[in-house]
């Protein structure tokens, strides 16, 4: 190895890569391939993997050739000095793209009104000390969160699969053979974390490369392809392509049994952020050892670190997920990679041959401070990872939250808006005895709706905690005014995908007003007569996110529950 960082082991090589491949692939090939490939998406899914895995062969064999050096042989020489840099920046672009699509999902999905900044900038720093730390404590973190990365992603898998119709993996009607190929290298380019397998030295050299390629490809990719699968299962390719991270989606619509979770997309992004420091830190650290550090001496490392670091995180606060930033980077990675990872390895290990043995890296640091950098680290995590449940900056007593949201339509095309607040003393016993009363306001959209509930209590609306939807018949027949309302709800990300949704036989103004005479709160009342009563006259209940797949084919009213008022409570019509 060129840096001095010391050797890790066969089995932490392989979850490093894991880790690296599986990251950035499960979020942004579910999002890309239903707009490039259509239902096709899956086959070309398939196809990349095919194409990753013929790569490997390539830079496998390489290795072997080199004896496990394949950088050291780069360094002679100006062509050495100049490939050396072109495959630190190969690193320093996947640096680039992960740190935006990072940023991008957490200010997307739960962080949305903190500056993305400041997302940017706690990583940033967490990264920053764990790749000067060097890639002894990364790999021993690997080993750490590994399990506790994977574990989640296989219960996503087993508790999706009651949700979820097989048969739409194979639907090929709405695909192109320029889709399938661009979703191919989309995939390929996804992969590219694999090649890092030529800058890290694994304890045992004379272990075939090849087995821990395959080995990351077959558990790296195949729980990518899971993730993309479950999401065709689930939502539909149509459903993904209109969503910004169809995955993060899944997370939500997943039903966990016990139901001790109401936002359990929460947790799952606290684990991801864990997988995404692994393959940060990873970009980090190659890059800063490609590009010039050949030895851990008088800091010049640390410095490097700190400026790719920092140059890094700027890049990505300004480019984030653009378009025009992907196709600059997805171009640059599909003809760098083909040129780099298969012309310039064929030439240098296969053309010359075998080289002498030597130059080894020096020992890890090991011992009592190892434990406590990753102590160090797993804590930072931590910090990070429980912003995800930091909705806004908004103090709790400027907000008011919002249980049941009944929705009408008004006069001269506008929108009736009933909000319902709860009863905090019933509900905990503790607290004020005032209850706030239902309001109704009236708004051409639900945003403005807000705005002038805003300035008349002089506090903010909380969708966080909404526990039902209630739209009026007259929302439900009027298809554009319904799908209106449904595309700003979808974008907000306040609104869970799994709140109930019901169609009120008067309207959802009367239905919701009701609310004096039940205990707590009618959105609770209602989410509990959902899940007793209605499971007892074999009425399923219906949540948001079926409601959004089925817009564009379906007529809503044929499959939402009907709700109707008798003896003052809302009652399911059979």
């Amino acid at each position: 190895m060129f840096s001095n960082n010391g050797k890790i082991s066969n089995h932490q090589a392989v979850r490093l890569l894991i880790l690296d491949v599986f990251t950035g692939a499960c979020l942004f090939l579910p999002m890309a391939l239903p707009r490039l490939a259509g239902e096709g998406g899956f086959l070309a899914l398939i196809l990349g993997l095919l194409l990753t895995l013929a790569d490997g062969a390539v830079l496998s064999r390489t290795l072997e050739k080199c004896e496990n050096r394949y950088i050291p042989k780069l360094s002679g020489g100006w062509l050495g000095g100049v490939l050396r840099w072109l495959y630190g920046l190969r690193c320093f672009s996947a640096f680039v793209f992960l740190m935006g699509m990072f940023s991008s999902v957490l200010n997307e999905t739960f962080l949305y009104t903190m500056p993305k900044w400041l997302v940017i900038a706690a990583m940033t720093f967490v990264l920053i000390y764990g790749s000067v730390k060097g890639i002894e404590v990364r790999a021993r973190l690997s080993e750490i969160l590994f399990y506790l990365i994977l574990v989640p992603i296989i219960l996503i898998g087993l508790f999706s699969i009651p949700e979820g119709e097989v048969s739409r993996l194979f639907a090929f009607k709405e695909t192109s053979l320029s889709g399938i190929i661009q979703g191919t290298l989309v995939t390929w380019v996804l992969m590219a974390p694999v090649e890092w397998m030529l800058y890290i030295a694994p304890e045992n050299p004379n272990e075939k490369p090849f087995r821990i390629f395959a080995w990351t490809l077959g558990i790296g990719g195949g729980l990518a392809a899971l993730i993309y699968a479950l999401c065709v299962t689930v939502m539909t390719v149509a459903g993904m392509a209109g969503e910004r991270w169809p995955t993060v989606i899944l997370m939500q619509i997943v039903r966990i049994p016990g139901g001790f979770l109401s936002r359990q997309d929460g947790l799952m992004l606290s684990f991801w952020i864990f997988a995404m420091f692994i393959s940060l830190s990873g970009a980090l650290s190659h890059t800063a050892e490609l590009w010039g550090v050949r030895e851990m001496k008088a800091g010049r490392y640390r410095y490097k670190v700190w400026g790719c670091a920092l140059v890094g995180a700027l890049l990505s606060w300004w480019l984030g997920v653009r378009r025009e930033f992907l196709n600059i980077y997805f171009w640059w990675m599909l003809l760098s990679g083909a040129i780099l990872l298969w012309i310039v390895p064929w030439f240098v290990g296969i053309s010359r041959g075998r080289t002498r043995q030597g130059g080894g890296a020096g020992p890890g640091k090991r011992g009592r401070k190892m434990g406590g950098r990753i102590g160090v680290l797993i804590f930072a995590l931590c910090l990070i990872g429980g912003l995800t449940g930091c909705e806004n900056y908004v103090e709790l007593e400027n907000r008011n939250f919002v249980m049941a949201l009944g929705v009408d339509l008004g006069e001269d095309e506008t929108y009736r808006f009933t909000y319902t607040f709860p009863d905090l003393e019933a509900l905990t016993g503790n607290g004020s005895s005032a209850k706030y009363p239902p309001m109704t306001l009236e708004a051409d959209s639900l945003q403005k709706s807000e705005d002038k509930y805003d300035s008349m209590s002089g506090k903010s609306l909380d969708y966080g905690q909404v526990k039902v939807i209630v739209l009026g018949s007259e929302v439900v027949s009027d298809r554009d005014k319904l799908k209106a309302l449904l595309e700003e709800i979808r974008n907000n990300p306040e609104f869970a995908r799994t709140m109930l949704v019901c169609e009120s036989l008067t309207t959802g103004e009367e239905l919701l007003g009701l609310d004096e005479e039940v205990a707590g709160s009618i959105g609770i009342y209602m989410e509990e007569m959902f899940q007793n009563n209605g499971k007892h006259l074999g009425i399923p209940s219906v949540i948001l996110n079926d409601v959004i797949l089925e817009m564009e084919s379906t007529d809503v009213g044929e499959i939402l529950p009907k709700v109707y008022i008798y003896d003052k409570k809302p009652r399911i019509m059979r």
